[in-house]
């Protein structure tokens, strides 16, 4: 069995991972919705256009780029949610309520740990003892690709 300081470097390691998934979700939505209001206008003029007029063409080229970007945002989205359910999942088998609410609010909520501690009445060293455990206890419910360090360290 890995000593606690291992347990915790795996376990943060993947609660990492799956936190910037969904920072990559959310970054990509936002993409494609400045990616949509940009084509707006346009969409707006295109009726009033002659079809195959160079403005058509740049706009039909860029409603192709905007669903690819669609399409990935999709397919990133279906792994994530996947993710997000197993790490879920992960946190809910822990048992400890007050366990599970730290490592929920931050690495899958994706709240400070400031917030995490006033929302919980307890000071952010308090918060931050308590995700010590959770992390530490969490090891023995992450799946097993996480449960070795990379051979670099």
């Amino acid at each position: 069995m890995p000593c606690s300081e291992v347990r915790r470097h795996c376990s943060e390691q993947y609660l990492r991972h799956v936190r910037g998934l969904g920072l990559r979700i959310e970054a990509l939505r936002d993409e494609v919705e400045r990616q949509r209001a940009l084509l707006g206008p346009c969409s707006q003029q295109v009726g009033e256009r002659v079809s195959g007029t160079r403005s058509t063409g740049r706009f039909e080229e860029g409603v192709v780029r905007l669903h690819e970007l669609i399409e990935a945002y999709c397919t990133e989205l279906a792994g994530y949610v996947d993710e997000y359910h197993q790490a879920h999942e992960a946190i809910r088998a822990l048992g400890d309520g007050t366990h599970a609410a730290v490592l929920t609010a931050h690495y899958l909520q994706g709240r400070p740990w400031r917030e995490v501690a006033r929302a919980m009445a307890y000071s952010e060293g308090g918060v931050l003892n308590i995700r010590k455990a959770a992390v530490d206890a969490l090891y023995d419910h992450i799946p097993a690709e996480w449960r070795r360090l990379p051979e670099a360290l």
